[in-house]
């Protein structure tokens, strides 16, 4: 277990955000669950860091609810939160000099002296709090307005207010304090995929494939994946003649289920979509077609399918549908059976093996009701594709008035020009 510093700079909705939903994000693969975190604010009219809270990391998670989300890349769960009244970080400077800021707060660096891990105990129980002092709450939002991107980057960049902290610094006698220098492993060439489902060089198959080493923020352990293409078929619409109507129903490309304990619906029911634009869509009108005729459309079929949009009857069917062959598939595979199983007892604190798959057919009512993603996996996607389909999604209502979620993710194929350091974390890639 690692004692790590995570300072969320100046913004103080985020610092609130991380107590009250127990949560932690890291803008690098740096952490691991069981390290100690102690979360970390700077605040610019008192001109010092403090810390008010500390927590265990526990699961992997993709959520990411700060509004600058995309900048972490690597989310946990929280727990065994503890609060303390705001202490002042920069009485580190008594076990490591001036140099603390460089050493602790900058990539959340792990901290090794145990002169320092112990005084920040000391001083975190001293001023022990039995609820979390939060510093957003009550705040006039109209004060919070900022006049240039300048202002912005400073006010949101936790790296702004780090190197604050690091230009305040004055250095001891022989003392020159800096930052660890990135290391390259090597170099690659981003090629492009064949196309969706290609055997071989396809995006839908090296994916599912590689499921669980791409998307570390989704535990195995609290997770099903499945990836059996056209299992699940929206039920559609049929007209007058009992006849079902093309283009209305869809198929997701897979299903993913995740499970969040703490959430009042605590199954997650992710549809999920593979797109490819692949060898064969390079011109920016051919990609502009593609996206606006086909992906969009497919996406908000799969939305309307459980939004209140739909026919109630027609909701019913496919929930119905689906329910059966996901408990099919479930009992039919002993990983998932035991995983089903420990999730119920999580849930509802019983050991009663004949009522598991009532359960969690409830569950999973109440997820199709309430807790629905569409997760988009794509070749190419830029961040006004991801606001507009965002909120196109989120406009189809669920039962709760919740709704639907989207998230899309952005895959690349890359094949190695140069490995020259394998012992190093990052790498250059050219395209």
């Amino acid at each position: 277990m690692a004692v790590r510093i995570l300072h969320c700079g100046k913004n103080k909705k985020n610092y609130d955000i991380c107590l009250k939903q127990n949560i932690a994000g890291f803008p690098m693969r740096l952490a691991e669950a069981g390290d100690l975190i102690y979360f970390a604010l700077r605040l610019d009219a008192e001109k010092k860091t403090v810390t008010g809270a500390r927590g265990i990391l526990d699961q992997p998670t993709d959520r990411k609810p700060w509004e600058d989300g995309e900048r972490y890349v690597q989310c946990f769960t929280v727990k065994d939160m503890e609060y303390c009244e705001p202490v002042d970080l920069s009485e580190l400077k008594r076990i490591v000099g001036s140099s603390w800021p460089v050493k602790y707060l900058q990539r959340s660096k792990p901290i090794h002296e145990e002169g320092s891990i112990t005084l920040l105990d000391e001083l975190f129980t001293a001023n022990g709090l039995s609820t979390p002092v939060f510093f957003s709450d009550g705040e006039d939002e109209s004060e919070a307005v900022v006049d240039t991107e300048e202002d912005d980057e400073q006010i949101l960049s936790d790296d702004a207010s780090v190197d604050d902290e690091i230009d305040a610094m004055e250095p001891e006698q022989g003392e020159t304090p800096q930052d660890e220098a990135i290391k390259i492993m090597g170099t690659f060439q981003t090629i492009r995929f064949k196309n969706e489902t290609d055997k071989i060089q396809g995006l839908e198959t090296l994916v599912n494939e590689n499921f669980y080493n791409l998307f570390k923020n989704i535990s195995e352990e609290r997770s099903i994946f499945i990836p059996e293409n056209r299992l699940f078929k929206t039920s559609g619409v049929q007209n007058s003649s009992n006849e079902t109507i093309k283009q209305v129903s869809g198929i997701p490309d897979a299903l993913l289920l995740v499970f969040h304990p703490e959430d009042t619906v605590p199954i997650q029911i992710n549809l999920i979509e593979y797109e490819c634009y692949g060898e064969n869509k390079l011109k920016s009108i051919e990609k502009f077609r593609y996206l606006n005729g086909h992906i969009i459309p497919q996406l908000m079929r799969f939305a309307s399918s459980f939004s209140i949009v739909t026919d109630k009857e027609i909701r019913r069917r496919t929930i119905e549908n689906w329910n059966n062959k996901i408990i099919d598939l479930v009992y039919n595979d002993e990983n998932f059976k035991q995983r089903i199983a420990e999730w119920m007892e999580t849930l509802y604190h019983r050991k009663m093996p004949e009522m598991i798959a009532r359960d969690f057919e409830k569950c999973l009512v109440e997820s199709f009701r309430n807790n629905i993603r569409i997760m988009l996996v794509i070749d190419e996607f830029t961040s006004e594709q991801k606001d507009t389909l965002t909120n196109i999604i989120n406009s189809f209502r669920l039962e709760n008035d919740s709704g639907v979620d989207f998230v899309g993710y952005i895959i690349r194929l890359h094949q190695k020009i140069d490995v020259f350091n394998s012992d190093e974390e990052f790498a250059l890639s050219i395209e």
